[in-house]
């Protein structure tokens, strides 16, 4: 990632009072847009002659100044402070602790800021999520010791996953964690294609090429279907570099790494804000958002417990996502079911399943069956 030394000279004694607000907003804008994308602040010194050539015409432009020096200013005196507040206020309200307990958990502090600048629509919702997962992605952060995020991941969990669900019995139902979290099946159209991927990191890549599948990543390009159109052949072609799923804690983030938007419909995140539950959002090249939640999944299932052995098995169509590449399907769209897409996958997840699994056995029904059945 980007790293530098802070300067010695004040944050605002860099910036020139003539110049306009929108200016200074820029400058902090490419300053945050350098810490995400792990870009050197020395190509800062370029961004201030390039600028002014991409747009001759713009005054906003000729106003940019902001090299290596300035710009590393901004991170490390303004951005990171920012999102360390963030961070550190979060942590304190989640585990009800002090400065000492996160100093321990969670060093050096600068670094901490940074993930704040690297994910900052994450950091603002979710920190937690944000610093254990961020903090195994880039081990060069040093954050933490892996017994310190071992440790910090399972007091979270057991704090927010884990509301005791009582049975007719009183029996008491917990949330656990399991190793493997999803299995992802491809489709085209309504028919299955290859076997069952069940990623074994906490990242796990989906995309259009023919390579080898390995742990993290299902290439699609590489998976063969005698009865394949000449549609769906168009749509593969056109998948790209695909997704990046990101699970850590319980949440689910998928990140659009195609150069064409995908499609999603999650019942529950749809639940969570207020939507219809058969609502499908579209995720455009380059954005980022929550596909599930077992925060929200464990409220879900904690207010229907009392309603039944039937409604909570029902709960079972809320531990699967789907996700389309290329083509979308719902009201909007001629094609009204995510089977009528080229190119899709399904993906379970295994911890709310099999915490569903455990609730309906002590529901006990007159008949049998679980989630799987």
């Amino acid at each position: 990632m980007a790293t530098a030394s802070s300067s010695s000279r004040s944050i605002t004694s860099m910036f020139n009072p003539k110049v306009s607000e929108s200016a200074i907003k820029a400058e902090a804008l490419w300053a945050m847009f350098v810490a995400k994308h792990n870009i050197p602040f020395l190509a800062s010194d370029h961004a201030n002659i390039l600028f002014p050539k991409m747009f001759p015409d713009s005054e906003l432009a000729k106003q940019f100044s902001s090299g290596r020096t300035k710009t590393t200013a901004i991170v490390t005196q303004a951005l990171a402070p920012h999102f360390l507040n963030k961070v550190t206020s979060e942590l304190r309200t989640i585990f009800h602790t002090d400065a000492l307990f996160l100093s321990e958990c969670l060093t050096p502090v600068w670094e901490i800021a940074v993930l704040g600048v690297l994910q900052p629509d994450k950091a603002a919702s979710f920190s937690v999520d944000t610093i254990i997962g961020l903090a195994k992605r880039f081990p060069q952060l040093d954050l933490a010791d892996s017994a310190s995020l071992d440790q910090l991941r399972e007091e979270f969990i057991d704090f927010t996953l884990s509301p005791d669900l009582p049975a007719p019995d009183e029996t008491q139902v917990h949330f656990q964690e399991i190793e493997c979290w999803s299995t992802i099946q491809y489709y085209e159209l309504n028919q299955k294609v290859g076997l069952p991927f069940k990623p074994a990191t906490m990242q796990a890549y989906v995309n259009g090429y023919t390579d080898t599948v390995t742990k993290d990543r299902l290439s699609l390009g590489s998976l063969t279907n005698t009865s394949r159109n000449e549609k769906t052949e168009s749509a593969r072609r056109h998948i790209g570099h695909g997704v990046q799923l990101s699970y850590v804690c319980g949440e689910l983030f998928v990140d659009c790494l195609s150069d064409y938007a995908v499609f999603i419909q999650s019942k529950i995140v749809a639940r969570a804000l207020g939507l219809p539950p058969l609502s499908v959002m579209k995720l455009p090249p380059g954005g980022s958002t929550k596909i599930f939640s077992t925060l929200e999944f464990s409220k879900l299932l904690h207010e229907t417990v009392a309603d039944g052995y039937k409604a909570t098995f029902d709960l079972t169509n809320f531990c699967s996502v789907y996700l389309s590449f290329i083509k979308g399907w719902g009201p909007e769209y001629h094609r009204q079911t995510v089977n009528g897409t080229p190119c899709w996958v399904e993906i379970q997840m295994h911890g709310p399943l099999v915490w569903l699994d455990k609730v309906l056995i002590e529901l006990g029904p007159t008949t049998k069956i679980t989630s799987k059945s």
